[in-house]
């Protein structure tokens, strides 16, 4: 009957965190519902329109879908909403905050089956939740159907496969297996997760295990980790390196890949725990003193800060045997973590982008709760123990309102951008509810250039015609072939195309749009609606008529 009560009121304690943990989640985020599309997000909604279901996946072989390019299920499960949601922004932030807090409580389980200690589970799950490094993956669109479902599917991995250790049961670790492909299918940065399987048998089977025994036991995730590097790297080395941020685009290459490899995860280890605005502070305190660029002062302090976690965590593994091993496979999944992203350049920022820290802060959450456990266990003095546990409550306490309210901050500048951005396209549909056949958008504006970027009059970051398009796409005006061909999504990008036996145009340049007409007799002032962004008042103003003229006119 004792036993019985204990686990009820353990029960109770669980639900009250993942309750507080939900509480915690949505003050942080309440005003996340009124974000909106930033970038990226058009052109996935672009293809979806114009491709359907299968947009981006249908252009790549079975084998490299396999290989997890253009991670498959959560571009699938991104279509599917943007096809059936696609301007509504409830159902993405439904995913997002809601797989987020399932994450949460996960940390929360699988930290208290890993350590046995309710404490650290409720410190990992906590710092987890609102920790601001991560938060980019809750806050941008583009990520809701792939990192949080990617973590969540890791999760879900781990918790199965320590089930197996713990009951010898191959049904978990078959489970285990299924789960980490599921999540690589999503976003490939987990990647890691297929060498760190094995790695868990070896810290914490019941036996100790021969080289041979282990790889036989993991034949499954290991043979699939080789093709996924066989493929992937074929890829990289092909028309894949040649496009985006990769370090391929340079001739040193293998030499930046190495860099990269070490470097990423040992500077990303301390930027866990420490916000960019912090680190902005520090860095301008020294930069002062000497004359480095920030980066490379942002860079040294995240190292020497690093080094010192990673002595601290030794120390702490040899004062503690019992949590030694627990240390040890934390760092090193913190580490392998960031491995994945070797393949990128970050030459503006000492960080990566935000998202790419959602996996690796699993880790540095339950490590964060090892070490508090670790202060609280030196002290043999119950009233001692009783300050320190207030003590490291409202230190908790301090950083988690912290970090609340610099994902809150970021929220709010999101938020200002789009309400401009919302506006702008309100006052569009509202003058031009539809559009002429064939139509060319002329868009001119007072700004010296939004986003410090000469000659862009308009509130957007990306191309301000494939935008156009895509809003403007159910007048049925819009040849499909040009938002599958992403025709004007770069940003400044302006012209006139037909497609389908349809044009659509977007000029920004009146210079450019009159000699267009010059040289195409086939277009018609009629074709043309215009706009003059006035930027301090957030007005757009229907200059049309005005417009017209001066086309006319240039035309005779």
């Amino acid at each position: 009957m004792k036993h019985k009560s204990i686990r009820v009121s353990r029960g109770i304690v669980d639900l009250v965190v993942w309750f507080l943990l939900l509480g915690l989640i949505l003050i942080t985020y309440q005003d996340l519902p009124k974000t909106f599309f930033q970038q990226d997000e058009w052109a996935s909604v672009g293809l979806a329109f114009s491709e359907g279901s299968f947009a981006v996946v249908n252009h790549f072989s079975l084998a490299e879908l396999a290989a997890g390019k253009v991670r498959v299920l959560g571009t699938m499960l991104n279509n599917i909403l943007l096809l059936r949601f696609p301007f509504t922004m409830t159902p993405y932030i439904t995913l997002a905050l809601g797989v987020h807090w399932l994450n949460s409580v996960l940390v929360y389980i699988f930290s208290y089956q890993f350590t046995k200690r309710r404490f650290i589970a409720i410190i990992a799950a906590f710092y987890f939740s609102v920790a601001s490094i991560s938060s980019g993956a809750v806050t941008w669109f583009s990520a809701h159907a792939t990192a949080i479902p990617n973590a969540f599917f890791v999760l879900i991995s781990l918790i199965w496969y320590m089930k197996y250790l713990q009951n010898a049961d191959t049904r978990f670790r078959n489970a285990s297996f299924v789960s980490a492909i599921l999540g690589f299918l999503f976003k490939e940065s987990s990647i890691f997760l297929f060498l760190l399987l094995p790695l868990l048998s070896v810290l914490f089977g019941k036996t100790r295990r021969k080289l041979k025994e282990v790889v036989v036991d993991h034949w499954l995730v290991l043979l699939y980790f080789v093709f996924v590097v066989v493929v992937r790297t074929v890829g990289l080395l092909g028309d894949e390196g040649q496009q985006g941020v990769f370090v391929t685009l340079q001739s040193n290459t293998f030499v930046r890949l190495v860099t990269h490899a070490f470097f990423y995860p040992l500077l990303s280890f301390s930027q866990m725990y420490i916000p960019p605005e912090i680190m902005g502070k520090a860095t301008s305190l020294f930069q002062a003193q000497g004359g480095l660029a920030r980066v490379a002062i942002s860079d040294r302090l995240a190292f020497y800060a690093s080094i010192a976690l990673v002595v601290f965590s030794f120390w702490v593994a040899y004062r503690n045997k019992l949590s030694s091993r627990a240390i040890h496979f934390f760092i090193i999944y913190c580490m392998l973590s960031f491995l994945p992203f070797a393949v990128l350049d970050r030459p503006f920022s000492s960080y990566l982008e935000s998202r790419y820290y959602y996996l690796g802060v699993i880790g540095a959450s339950i490590l964060l709760g090892i070490f508090f456990d670790f202060i609280l266990s030196m002290f043999r003095k119950k009233r001692i123990q009783l300050f320190v546990i207030v003590l490291a409550i409202f230190l908790l306490t301090a950083g988690i309102y912290k970090n609340s309210m610099f994902v809150r901050r970021e929220i709010t500048r999101q938020v200002i951008a789009a309400d401009e951005r919302k506006q702008f396209l309100g006052t569009l549909k509202e003058i031009y509810p539809d559009l002429p056949n064939n139509p060319i958008i002329y868009i001119t504006g007072d700004s010296p250039g939004f986003y410090g970027l000469a000659d862009l009059s308009v509130p957007f970051q990306q191309g301000m015609g494939y935008t156009l398009m895509v809003w403007y796409f159910d007048t049925g005006k819009v040849p499909k072939s040009l938002l599958s061909d992403m025709f004007l999504w770069n940003i400044n990008d302006q012209g006139y195309r037909e497609s389908e036996g349809r044009g659509f145009g977007y000029f920004w340049d009146l210079k450019r749009l009159t000699r267009e007409f010059q040289t195409n007799p086939h277009l018609s002032a009629d074709q043309v609606v215009a706009f003059q962004y006035i930027a301090g008042e957030k007005k757009l103003v229907d200059i049309t008529s005005q417009t017209k003229e001066i086309l006319i006119k240039g035309k005779k």
